[in-house]
């Protein structure tokens, strides 16, 4: 744990990632406005509460990690809390009404007495100016919480975090590579980019992966080193 200030902090503590950067997200063409809104948020330009959907594995709980991680204002508390992990007997939320910015993750996942208390905390920040992030594997239409909390969510600025495209891939796969120093001219770009899954996370592991393979090989990126990289993964 890192900057701990408060015992409600070192409560929600879990699911923190203290090396999360928003330079390491990877926006798709699609998600521009997502990112522009983010940057806003942590330049501390922006108040309005935020829902965020997507994918399990889109890469939502990174993200509200690479916001809490670069924001710039640190006179108040901000806040990272898995509502999923939360036990419904605590009064989770007594006192955070007063924090700069609260990241609520898995609300689609929590418990109808956690909902209960997130609906009272939204209520209670009108007041305070407390900025909320939330997200959900589910859209405002298909989140499963009762009608008075899922009413208060679609007043919030919604966002989707789009799948990747095929047009995204090569991209990704660029993005990543230089995010690990693994240095892929474009044959192998383009070698991998038949074999790889269409996913963010897939993506980063089997490049991950590659890159392993590589060093116990002791040789320099190639499209032939990737090619008995891909063969080894199918034997």
């Amino acid at each position: 744990m890192k900057n701990i200030n408060s015992s409600k902090q070192i409560f929600f503590d879990f699911g923190r990632d203290y090396d999360a950067q928003i330079d390491n997200f990877f926006f798709t063409k699609k998600n521009e406005v997502l990112s522009s809104q983010m940057k806003e948020l942590i330049n501390n330009n922006l108040s309005d509460n935020i829902f965020i959907n997507g994918e399990q594995g889109s890469g939502k709980t990174f993200l509200l990690n690479s916001v809490l991680n670069e924001i710039k204002t640190k006179e108040k508390i901000s806040l990272y809390i898995d509502v999923s992990k939360l036990k419904a007997e605590n009064n989770n939320f007594e006192g955070l009404e007063s924090s700069f910015l609260l990241c609520l993750d898995n609300v689609d996942k929590c418990e109808k007495d956690i909902q209960i208390q997130i609906f009272n905390l939204i209520n209670e920040c009108k007041n305070t100016e407390t900025i909320l992030l939330l997200t959900s594997n589910y859209g405002i239409n298909e989140i499963n919480v009762f009608a008075d909390l899922q009413s208060r969510i679609a007043q919030m600025n919604k966002f989707y975090i789009n799948e990747l495209e095929d047009t995204d891939v090569k991209g990704a796969i660029k993005f990543i590579s230089k995010k690990l120093n693994i240095n892929l001219d474009d044959d192998s770009v383009n070698y991998l980019e038949l074999f790889i899954r269409r996913d963010f996370s897939s993506i980063k592991q089997m490049l991950l992966d590659l890159d392993r393979y590589i060093y116990s090989e002791k040789k320099q990126p190639s499209k032939m080193m990737v090619a008995k990289f891909i063969k080894q993964l199918g034997s």
